[in-house]
Order: C-alpha cells, then structure tokens, then sequence
C-alpha cells in the first residue's frame, strides 16, 4: 500500500465515461470505491455486457497482462474510483513482484466473473439472468435501489452472473 498510494488520485466516475476502449491500451488501472462499471463487448445496441465492476474489482486488467483492454469499460453507476497511471503503476510493479501477484488476484476474480456471466448467458433464462444482474448491481453499489430505466436495461443484453455459481 505504502508503495502505490502515493500516485493513486482519487477521480468522479461519471455516468457514461469511457474508462477504456475495447483492443485499444489501457491508459490507467482504475480501483472503484463506489459506483459500477459495465465492461462491454460490441458496440451500440450490439453491446453485450460481459459483468459488472464495483468496489471489489479493477478496470485496467491489460496492464497487468500486456496486450489490449478486453473490452469496453464504461460508466454505468455514477460514482468514484482510485485512479492510477500506466507509467506509475510499471513504476510500482517493477519495484515489487508481490503487488503484481495480488493484482493478478483481482483479474483472477475477473475472468471467474466472466466465466460464471458466460454459464449463465448459455443456460439461465431471462428472467433468471435479469435476477443475478439486479442482485451485482445493488451488491456493486452497496444500495437496495436501482436508478436505472426499462429502456436502459433494453439497449445492452444483460448477461451477468450472480457471484455463486
């Protein structure tokens, strides 16, 4: 913690901001404290949402892994992350090899998430998927209320998982 805290600023996370962009690098590993980040594949109403980020995850996992961002990761829920830039962060990962490792926790989690979105998008129904999205997103935003509309809910198809298998 001593190590990276000196370059993380803490940064709004605005409804519909772009924190990275699908096969483009990641300019920044972003650490949610509140709010949700949608990570995407596709564009437009062809988007589908591979699962949902809060404060348990991170956004930036192509830092870490080399090579592009997975997918799109935009603003869902309003709210604030710890920012820090690629360069600090090769800064801070050369210098010790245990923050990497328990960075690599963190995509590990990602990529289980993602799996368990994937289970679920080829053998939940609807109604089924809709429920473990709604059960992330009030988890993710440590809220029993929702500020999301029909409409927005219609424009992506919401695959995500709950976090039990």
């Amino acid at each position: 913690r001593d190590l990276i805290e000196p370059h993380l600023q803490q940064v709004p996370l605005p409804t519909g901001q772009l924190l990275e962009q699908e096969g483009q690098p990641s300019s920044a590993l972003y650490l949610p404290l509140r709010g949700g980040v949608s990570l995407e594949l596709g564009s437009g109403k062809r988007a589908v949402q591979l699962t949902l980020i809060g404060r348990d995850g991170l956004i930036g996992t192509s830092l870490l892994l080399g090579g592009m961002a997975l997918g799109t990761a935009r603003v869902q829920f309003e709210g604030t992350a710890w920012r820090m830039s690629a360069d600090a962060l090769q800064a801070c990962l050369e210098k010790s090899p245990q923050l990497h490792r328990h960075l690599l926790i963190g995509v590990s989690r990602l990529l289980a998430r993602i799996s368990r979105v994937a289970w679920a998008s080829a053998r939940g129904t609807v109604e089924s998927r809709l429920a473990a999205w709604l059960l992330a997103a009030t988890d993710c935003l440590e809220e029993d209320h929702i500020r999301i509309t029909h409409e927005a809910m219609s424009e992506k198809e919401i695959v995500t998982a709950s976090s039990q298998p």
